[in-house]
């Protein structure tokens, strides 16, 4: 496969088509309710990135659909890539969570990453994370140049999508959504449906209807002003789609207001 890749950039159809040894299929959790025949190029494929050997490279069909091409890091980069230690990843990956996420607790940071308590906590004290006190008395983390009191920004309403990193940021979710909204929001597993967000909290859900018009599914009461500006949010989510229908794996459940499985 890396041959295939050296001088050129392929879709993974492209790939199986000059590599046949990867053009097949493997058995996954077999005798479970997940079991099932998965292909193997893709998993290759996940296994050679995560070396840093591969990269994902242009989308080769429209934005809504992700089908990327692939090739070498090294010809991606136009350079043999510097690949650090794994205590130096885990502290450069932890440096960025905090910046974009902190504070946020142990817990969260190990979830995130799918790491070792270790593994985190050794990167904590590399970056000499200052320790802060979160709601209900869990301890947070803070990077110490990242201490300054920040300016409430005022009244807001947003759209994300469905697994959205702000959605998806944190393990414990509390500060931003109300146990009772979970289960129409969230699947058995924690992945995120489309949300719909007001001052920094989880308050519906959005979907598209039949003719791909926007729809929110209100999971609080909101008030007039809220409601306008999330009319606007919705506005400036269908110029920008232009009427096209956004692939969405929990619209059904939304629209009939039932919970995720």
């Amino acid at each position: 496969m890396l041959d295939a890749l050296r001088d050129a950039t392929l879709t993974t159809a492209e790939i199986k088509r000059q590599v046949p040894d990867v053009a097949g299929a493997v058995p996954v959790a077999i005798g479970t309710k997940w079991g099932q025949e998965v292909p193997l190029a893709p998993r290759v494929l996940t296994i050679l990135a995560a070396d840093g050997r591969v990269a994902r490279a242009a989308n080769a069909t429209h934005w809504r659909t992700s089908r990327p091409a692939w090739t070498t890091m090294t010809r991606w980069l136009g350079a043999e890539p510097d690949l650090p230690d794994a205590r130096t990843a885990y502290r450069d990956l932890v440096a960025r969570w905090l910046r974009t996420f902190g504070p946020g607790s142990e817990d969260d940071i190990v979830w995130w990453l799918g790491a070792t308590k270790t593994a985190v906590r050794a990167a904590l004290a590399d970056l000499g994370a200052v320790p802060v006190a979160l709601a209900g008395g869990v301890l947070g983390w803070l990077l110490p140049d990242d201490l300054d009191p920040v300016e409430e920004p005022g009244e807001w309403a947003a759209l994300v999508p469905a697994l959205d990193p702000t959605t998806m940021g944190w393990r414990g979710r509390g500060f931003y959504l109300d146990p009772p909204h979970r289960p129409y929001l969230f699947d058995s597993v924690g992945n995120a449906a489309p949300t719909v967000w007001v001052n920094g909290h989880i308050a519906g859900a959005w979907v598209q209807d039949e003719v791909n018009r926007i729809q929110i599914r209100w999971r609080e009461q909101v008030g007039r002003g809220m409601r306008r500006r999330a009319a606007e949010a919705v506005a400036r989510l269908e110029a920008f789609v232009e009427g096209e229908r956004i692939p969405m794996t929990y619209a059904a459940a939304l629209a009939d207001g039932k919970q995720l499985p």
